[in-house]
Order: structure tokens, then sequence, then C-alpha cells
């Protein structure tokens, strides 16, 4: 299985978690979702980073780690106070900026580790911002920019762009700072002024994510993607050959 195909998967199975939030309110079949696709990454492309010193690598691991501490917070989310939260995913965010500076230290840069590192990012996103609507702090509003990440991933494969590679922006990282930042503060002081910061940050997110598709949209060869009439037409005149031959 390529990175790609996980990526596709994962997408998938996170979607499905959110889908069955929205319906019942409950967390954890977000939790089991992306843990099953944390096992698929990782059997799947072990003897890609098997040969990293620890096996994994550094980065990994502690990108890992981070992925598992999510999960964990999500799991006692409902039964913890906010703040106590809140101090836990000031750790994972910690966590985030030592895991980069490890790989590129160790020269441990891979492709599994940029997707790996992003889809935790994403993971984070998603799940802060539910754990803040599922207790009433965040309205609706909110949504679009949590689960844009996995939206943007269903439209590339629809356009038929997943085979061009992904590239983060100059202004993406701070970006995913304030939102977190954002994010984690909510845990901590509900008021009016967090709410308009928290409102910035998912315009932030959402622009990015606008920014991101036209990037890749303009790394699209000419005529690499067909529309359905053309698809259509092409295989009607397939279908004519074969019967003259």
């Amino acid at each position: 299985m390529s990175l790609k195909q996980w990526n596709i998967i994962h997408s998938i199975a996170i979607s499905i978690g959110i889908a069955v939030f929205h319906l019942t309110g409950l967390l954890w079949p977000v939790l089991l979702l992306a843990l099953f696709s944390l096992i698929v990454l990782w059997r799947t492309q072990w003897y890609t980073i098997s040969n990293l010193k620890p096996a994994g690598g550094y980065a990994n691991l502690l990108t890992l780690l981070r992925y598992i501490l999510i999960l964990l917070i999500v799991a006692i989310s409902p039964v913890w106070p906010l703040w106590s939260i809140g101090c836990l995913l000031i750790i994972t965010v910690m966590l985030d900026g030592v895991d980069g500076y490890l790989a590129r230290k160790l020269n441990h840069v891979t492709k599994f580790g940029a997707l790996f590192d992003l889809e935790t990012d994403a993971l984070f996103i998603a799940v802060t911002g539910m754990m803040l609507y599922h207790r009433h702090i965040a309205g609706e509003w909110l949504l679009p920019a949590m689960y844009m990440r996995y939206f943007y991933v269903f439209v590339i494969i629809l356009l038929q762009l997943n085979r061009i590679q992904e590239k983060r922006t100059r202004f993406g990282p701070a970006i995913a700072f304030i939102m977190c930042s954002s994010l984690i503060l909510s845990f901590f002081y509900q008021t009016r002024v967090t709410s308009i910061f928290l409102m910035i940050a998912s315009a932030l997110i959402l622009l990015s994510f606008v920014y991101s598709f036209f990037g890749v949209l303009s790394q699209r060869p000419q005529g690499s993607v067909k529309s359905w009439s053309s698809r259509r037409a092409w295989a009607r005149r397939s279908r004519k050959s074969r019967r003259l031959i």
C-alpha cells in the first residue's frame, strides 16, 4: 500500500467517525477508526522506515507518541475537566515542534514522516474542535475548518490531482500554530475574545486550504484531467474501433 492510498483510507475512516459523531454524539468511533488507520500505516510502511536508527526513527516515534496521546485525550475528554485537557493538548503541540527538529537534525526527513506529521496535525485540529463542539463551547461555524483536511483529500482525488506532490505552504505552519493555540486557549477561557480569535484562525485555515488547492491545480499538466463528457466520448470511440476490428 502506498502512502497516497493510505491517505485516502485514512480520510475515509476519519470521515466515517465524524459522521457517527454528529449522528450519535459519541467520540469513541473516531478514536477507534483513527487507531485502526494508524496500525495500517505503520504495518504497511514499516519496511520504508525500519532502516532508521532506532527502528522507525526518533522523529517518527515522537510523532507516534503524539498521535497516541491525542487518542488518549479523546478517550478521557468526556470525564476530565477542560483545563486538564488543555494542559495535555499543550504537551502535544510542544512535541510537534520537537519531532520536526529531530527529523532535520538527524537527517530522518522522509515522505512517510512528512505525511504522518501532517495527518497527526489534522487529527489534532479535528478532534480538538469536536471536543469543543461536544462541550457546547464552539458552534457549527467551527466545523468546516475542523474537517477541511479530509474534504480537501476527497476533492483532490475526485479531480484526479492526487498524483501531484502536495507541498506545505510557507505560511502553513504559522496558521496551524495559530489554529492550535486558539483551540487550546478555548479550553482555559470561554469568552467572547477567545471565540473571535478562534473564528479568525478558522478563516485562516480555510483560506490556507483554498490556496493549497489552487497551488496543486496550477501544477496540473495540461490535459491531465479529462472531463466526464470527454472520457465518455473517448470510451465510445474505443468501442467503435473494437467493432471495426
